[in-house]
């Protein structure tokens, strides 16, 4: 099932914000339904490195999806950080 409403993450957007985006904007009630609608399990590590089917089944462009999973991969990086 395609979504009604798709666009581009923005360059700032953590993976997971663009997926919460996508579902406020299509009216799913969170990105794990979002996940069952993309016909992945409900949980993040899918919805993140199962790029091909959810851009697929969604009708997303591949390079969104893949760009989300490196941004997610990115920020996840940063928990990590600590102060000096």
């Amino acid at each position: 099932m395609s979504l009604v409403i798709t666009y581009a993450p923005k360059d700032d957007e953590s993976g997971m914000g663009f997926y919460r985006r996508l579902a406020a904007g299509n009216a799913l009630f969170s990105w794990r339904d979002l996940a069952s609608t993309a016909g992945v399990e409900r949980n993040r590590r899918a919805l993140l490195t199962r790029t091909a089917d959810v851009a697929r089944n969604l009708g997303l462009e591949s390079a969104w999806t893949e760009f989300s999973r490196q941004q997610e991969d990115l920020c996840r990086g940063w928990g990590g950080l600590h102060r000096a």
